[in-house]
C-alpha cells in the first residue's frame, strides 16, 4: 500500500485478492475491511464493481440484523457486471435470495390464514431465504435469526415448528429456550412429537409436504443450493 509505484488500480486488485484470502479463511471482518478500502482507493471500475459483491457478501456473515437485507439489496442493485463475472460471483443467485428476503419480510401473517399448505407463500419463502443464508452464503447467525423470525411473523404456518428446530440447532446458546417454545407453543406438532420419538409417520408425511412445497418456491437462479 506505501509503494510509490503502483497505481490506484494495482492496490485495488491487490487489496481485493487480499480480500479474498481473508473471505475464503473465515475472517469476513477482516475481509470487508478490504473491500471497503477497494471502493475508496479505485472509484468506477471492475474491480470496484467486484468488491461491492464481495462487501455484501461478507456482511452477510457477520450481520444478525435481517433488516440489513434490504439495504445489501440496494447496494448489489447498483453494481454492473459483464455476464461471465457475475457467473463467477454467483452475483444473479445473491440477488434473487435477496429479493426474495426482502419481500417475504415486508409480510407478516394475516388475520385468517387458511390451512392448507399450499395456501402459505411468505412463511415459506422466508424459510427459503433462511436456508440459502446457511447453505449457500455461510451466514450462519442471520440464518439463525431469519428461522426466529417466522414464529413471530407466521404463529400458525405449518413451518414454524420447523423453523424453531433449524435455528435450535443452529445456535446452541438458544437450544433450551428455543425447544421450550416449541413443546409449549407447538405440542401436537409433529416436530416436536418426534423429538420424544412419537408421530414418526406424520413427520415423515409432512416433512415430504413441505420440501415439495420449498422446492416449487425456489427461484431458478437460486439453484446453488
Amino acid at each position: 500500500m506505501r509503494r510509490p509505484d503502483l497505481s490506484a488500480g494495482e492496490r485495488g486488485r491487490l487489496l481485493l485478492a487480499d480480500g479474498d484470502r481473508w473471505l475464503a479463511r473465515g475472517e469476513p471482518d477482516r475481509a470487508a475491511a478490504r473491500f471497503e478500502q477497494v471502493t475508496i482507493i479505485v472509484q468506477d471500475s471492475l474491480v470496484t464493481q467486484v468488491a461491492l459483491v464481495q462487501l455484501v457478501k461478507a456482511e452477510l456473515r457477520t450481520t444478525g440484523e435481517p433488516l440489513r437485507l434490504p439495504a445489501l439489496l440496494a447496494s448489489l442493485s447498483s453494481v454492473n457486471l459483464d455476464e461471465g463475472l457475475a457467473s463467477e460471483l454467483r452475483y444473479s443467485a445473491l440477488m434473487s435470495d435477496l429479493e426474495l428476503a426482502a419481500s417475504a419480510l415486508a409480510a407478516t401473517e394475516t388475520t385468517e390464514v387458511p390451512d392448507e399448505l399450499t395456501s402459505h407463500v411468505d412463511d415459506l419463502d422466508l424459510f427459503l431465504v433462511a436456508e440459502a443464508m446457511r447453505d449457500s452464503w455461510d451466514a450462519v447467525t442471520l440464518a439463525a435469526v431469519l428461522f426466529r423470525e417466522i414464529p413471530v411473523r407466521f404463529p400458525r404456518s405449518p413451518i414454524a415448528p420447523k423453523a424453531i428446530l433449524a435455528a435450535a440447532w443452529l445456535d446452541e446458546t438458544r437450544t433450551d429456550s428455543l425447544l421450550a417454545v416449541l413443546h409449549s407453543e407447538y405440542p401436537d406438532s409433529p416436530y416436536t412429537l418426534v423429538l420424544s420419538g412419537e408421530a414418526d409417520a406424520e413427520f415423515k408425511a409432512l416433512e415430504d409436504s413441505l420440501r415439495t412445497l420449498l422446492n416449487s418456491r425456489e427461484l431458478p437462479t437460486s439453484n446453488h443450493r
